[in-house]
């Protein structure tokens, strides 16, 4: 009997709450079906009256807010939660691993995007838009906004914050010189139109007919100001606050003071710092929770109820039901762990575990909560990318470069003993090409295609390409210097998987094949500041977002960014261009949002086609749900799903509306 299967009888046996299991040789964990809320659209369902939190009701009463009626827009949002009608009050309670782990409040408490792609990720919604009309050929979408809808400070959402957005911010050139292609066709941007103070307009050359699931898509970059405004992105932002950092309408004087006190070098990073809702609490906000206290420095990282958020239950009672959303500093992930196992936390996917499941299940009734591990659709949670953009030390950039040596590295990686070692068995050894559910599924031949743990092989195309010279350790020469070839393989020090262990293990394996590779360990935002900048040669990490390869292509694993990035979004005006296999995924992945369906399924079979024959990105182990996958649920803690798709189109738990959720008194 296999450690998987006693694991899943462990867990029936004491009727914790198995949220997935695989049921067929391809490893599969879609099964069964998903819940969550519905979005009421329906005019007569709608409530009269409304009500609200006692926590503002107090603030309405000491004068220091309006009545709800007054804060809500005139035709608010209405939800049915996933189970009842919560109850207000309290506070959610989580783990944090510090000043880089900021996604870790963008997911849970960012909804405020333009649309709403629903928890099947087959349905849009209404969301910050109230209404949108398409013409025939997709080349013309009208979008209408919510009349009376606010700020968190009060202050009116109108069109106006939209175009400031799109003209001084998103097409300033000095701003963002490489801007988001989700907002142009066939390298061309849009047009925006302010028709009135609640309708805008964007107009393309050519028909764009996925833009409206890219408007209902928060990892697209244009259409989440809570999720994406720290990059100069997000589809909006409030005018009446940034116009004072941003020179063209700041005095010059008092911005020159901005700058100097608070260290920023120049306009363009003063404007991402305060445009960014997960680290300041200044900044205005339609989301439901607002940052009371930024993460930088602080034990504790606080979200506060957003007294303006626009989105009532189907009783008229205003969202979040949650008071506030307390995020406690974990020094390391193992601590983070066991504040879990002992039931310290509320509700908490993010760093937990796989490997310790066991113990999870074991504490279960003591620590009040239950287990529920969640599928995914992407192919690798874990995978060993090569940094294309590497140029430090030419000789090894030119092997990161070269599809043969990465091929080998591949098959010198053996993904079973991960998978068992790591995560329990759960997963399955694969490529990074997403599960035969998919649509853009390329075929069963690509799944294992140069993954496949096969030293012999790995070894002898080592040889074949030059480096067959040894040393007395049995580990392979450079070619320009005969000295041994060292690679660095970085990981981040805290997040969802014990990567610096995985990669201790694939360093040990790599040297089975004659390479020498050292692990190295960064706290995430220094390993994030080295990719950006180009300064990685492996690293280990999962290819999520791949649940529909047009709506987000995660190009930072591949390329590692800046330079082919820059050069594929400002249209070779910056950065380097690519080899011509890099040069044609891209410019499927630009073109692929235009084309008709049928013909952009095909285009995205050839993109991951292209990708694992190509291996920039080398799968080890996929179909698990090691990443975000496994949920410790208190069993207070009502309107939580039992069974969700973890994925990051709609940044789970985001589809499934963490503002119903509520906990039970």
């Amino acid at each position: 009997m296999s450690k998987k299967l006693l694991l899943i009888i462990l867990i029936a046996a004491l009727g914790v709450c198995l949220a997935a299991a695989q049921s067929d040789e391809s490893g599969s964990f879609l099964v069964g079906e998903f819940e969550g809320p519905t979005i009421i659209t329906d005019a007569g369902m709608m409530p009269s009256m409304y009500s609200e939190s006692p926590m503002l009701s107090a603030m309405v009463e000491a004068g220091d807010l309006p009545p709800v009626e007054e804060r809500l827009p005139a035709n608010p949002g209405v939800i049915q939660p996933a189970h009842e009608i919560g109850q207000y009050g309290g506070q959610w309670r989580r783990g944090y691993t510090g000043p880089g782990d900021v996604w870790n409040a963008r997911r849970i408490a960012g909804n405020d995007n333009l649309l709403f792609m629903d928890y099947t990720l087959n349905e849009i919604k209404p969301w910050v838009f109230e209404s949108w009309e398409a013409n025939d050929d997709f080349t013309q979408f009208t979008f209408g906004l919510r009349e009376g809808h606010k700020w968190s400070d009060g202050a009116p959402f109108t069109a106006d914050d939209i175009v400031f957005w799109f003209e001084e911010l998103f097409l300033n050139e000095e701003f963002l010189p490489a801007p988001s292609t989700f907002l142009s066709v066939n390298g061309e941007f849009a047009t925006l139109t302010k028709i009135d103070d609640l309708t805008v307009q964007y107009s393309f050359s050519a028909p764009y007919p996925l833009f409206l699931k890219v408007m209902a898509t928060p990892s697209s970059n244009i259409a989440s100001h809570a999720r994406r405004g720290w990059n100069g992105h997000g589809g909006y932002a409030p005018a009446h606050y940034i116009k004072q950092f941003h020179p063209d309408f700041a005095d010059e004087a008092e911005l020159n003071a901005i700058l100097e006190e608070g260290g920023y070098s120049n306009w363009v990073d003063l404007v991402k710092s305060k445009n960014d809702w997960a680290r300041n609490p200044d900044l205005p906000t339609l989301a439901p929770w607002r940052v009371k206290l930024a993460p930088a420095d602080n034990p504790v990282y606080v979200l506060e109820r957003n007294p303006y958020y626009f989105n009532v239950d189907a009783e008229g009672n205003q969202l979040p039901y949650i008071d506030s959303i307390v995020l406690t500093l974990a020094e390391d992930l193992e601590v983070l762990n066991l504040r879990a196992i002992a039931g310290e936390y509320d509700l908490q996917s993010r760093h937990i575990d796989l490997q310790k499941l066991p113990l999870y299940i074991e504490n279960a009734e003591r620590g009040d909560y239950s287990i529920r591990l969640d599928p995914s659709d992407y192919g690798a949670n874990v995978l060993l990318f090569f940094g294309q953009t590497y140029s430090a030390d030419a000789e090894i950039a030119g092997w990161l470069q070269n599809v043969d040596f990465r091929r080998a590295v591949s098959m010198g990686v053996d993904g079973g003993q991960v998978n068992e070692t790591f995560l329990l068995g759960l997963g399955v050894a694969r490529s990074v090409v997403p599960t035969a559910a998919n649509p853009y599924y390329p075929g069963e031949e690509y799944e294992t295609l140069y993954t496949a743990f096969d030293a012999d092989a790995a070894n002898q195309l080592l040889d074949d390409i030059g480096l067959s010279a040894k040393d007395g350790d049995g580990y392979r020469l450079r070619a320009d210097n005969g000295e041994r070839l060292t690679l660095t393989l970085t990981t981040p020090g805290a997040s969802f998987v014990p990567y610096p262990k995985i990669a201790e293990m694939v360093a040990n394996q790599l040297g089975g094949i004659g390479l020498h590779v050292i692990p190295e360990q960064l706290e995430r935002s220094l390993w994030q500041s080295r990719i950006d900048n180009g300064e990685i040669q492996l690293s280990l990490w999962d290819n999520g977002g791949t649940e529909d390869v047009f709506l987000h292509f995660n190009n930072t694993w591949l390329w590692a960014r800046p330079n082919y990035t820059d050069w594929m979004r400002s249209g070779g005006a910056i950065g380097d261009e690519p080899p011509a296999e890099i040069k044609e995924a891209m410019e499927i992945w630009v073109s692929g949002p235009a084309l008709p369906p049928d013909e952009r399924i095909e285009a995205g079979k050839r993109l991951w086609v292209l990708f694992a024959e190509n291996v920039w990105q080398a799968g080890i182990v996929g179909s698990s749900p090691a990443v975000l996958g496994t949920r410790v649920v208190k069993n207070a803690m009502g309107n939580v799903p039992a069974r969700q798709l973890s994925n990051v189109l709609c940044m789970t738990p985001g589809c499934t509306l963490p503002e119903t959720y509520f906990i039970q008194r």
